[in-house]
């Protein structure tokens, strides 16, 4: 549906929508760039490390875990087909109204 302003009003809004978000983030640049950390002791770094476990882990089962992943496989099948079918189709010829 076609509204009663034309695609450029549309056009210069989106522009200035964007130039007004580009000198809002270039004026609040400067204000993260100058933070400063102090150093940490080697207290500090040992306290941190406790806090750690042995072994790195995410969250989930590991990869390796064959047994745990064959159950959910199954909920995963359709998605898989999904994105097989989606990376055989050619990609679209873009319009030039999008550029």
């Amino acid at each position: 549906m076609e509204s009663r302003f034309g695609t450029k009003c549309r056009r210069s809004s989106w522009l200035l929508w964007m130039t007004l978000l580009v000198f809002v983030l270039s004026l609040a640049t400067p204000l993260c760039r100058g933070a400063e950390y102090p150093e940490l002791s080697s207290a500090r770094v040992a306290a941190i490390a406790q806090m750690l476990p042995e072994n790195p882990e995410g969250t989930g089962r590991p990869c390796a875990d064959r047994v745990a992943w064959e159950k959910v496989a199954p909920l995963y099948t359709g998605s898989v087909r999904q994105a097989a079918e989606f990376l055989r189709a050619p990609i679209p010829a873009g319009r030039r109204q999008l550029h």
